[in-house]
């Protein structure tokens, strides 16, 4: 069914295709319309912009079952996407050359690529566009994270980050980090209930003494002498 739009580079070899089918659980052939008919009449366009998770979204170029642009327009309102144009056709990612998918996934979450043969394989990287870095960073700047870690988060690796960030807010990422996190710090103790300990960590540090050395830096003041002063009338 349709094996030249889904898998041209196997266009000759039905019976594979057909073994595929059955080991996918459509038993009868109600199972195989519903699936087409579900597959068809999907429409996530309405949800694009509020989905709030880093996304990689690949897509062969010459694939006939859908546009390259349509790849090209998920990544436009997914917020913190990156769009990767591939060579092919296919459109199952195991077949064809499915190294440029694997080393583009690698790259994604782990924020590098293994080096591998380039004679097993025909380099495919194209354009991208890039994850947002200033909101990605302004969304989760109080998470417990590292550099490197929000480095992958913004799908790049560690030297492009810090050339991206330091490009975007004119410093390093530390030291926006803890400027940003001891703000928020500042903010927890003037607005909310909680009590010291739990604001050095709900604010992104992961060691209390380095809080309170690092907030009285800025502040001149420890974080209680903050607290108190405030609630004094």
């Amino acid at each position: 069914m349709d094996l030249e739009t889904i898998m041209p580079s196997l266009v000759h070899d039905a019976e594979y295709y057909i073994g595929l089918q059955v080991i996918c659980a459509l038993p009868r052939p109600g199972d195989a319309l519903a699936l087409a008919k579900m597959n068809t009449d999907s429409d996530i366009t309405q949800i694009l912009t509020s989905i709030q998770v880093p996304t990689l979204i690949l897509h062969r170029a010459n694939y006939l079952g859908v546009n390259v642009e349509e790849g090209k327009y998920l990544a436009k309102y997914i917020p913190s996407s990156k769009f990767a144009e591939l060579k092919g056709d296919d459109h199952c990612f195991w077949v064809g050359n499915s190294f440029s998918v694997n080393e583009e996934i690698e790259e994604f979450v782990t924020g590098r690529r293994s080096s591998r043969d380039e004679g097993l394989y025909i380099k495919t990287r194209t354009s991208y566009t890039r994850i947002n870095i200033e909101k990605m960073m302004i969304d989760n700047f109080q998470y417990n994270l590292g550099i490197e870690e929000f480095a992958v988060s913004c799908g790049r690796i560690l030297s492009v980050f810090k050339r991206d960030f330091n490009k975007k807010f004119k410093t390093t990422p530390y030291k926006w980090l803890k400027s940003k996190r001891l703000k928020y710090a500042q903010t927890l103790l003037l607005e909310s209930n909680m009590n010291v300990n739990q604001i050095c960590y709900e604010s992104g540090f992961n060691n209390y003494s380095h809080f309170i050395k690092s907030f009285r830096e800025k502040f001149n003041s420890s974080p209680k002498q903050c607290q108190s002063n405030h609630l004094v009338p």
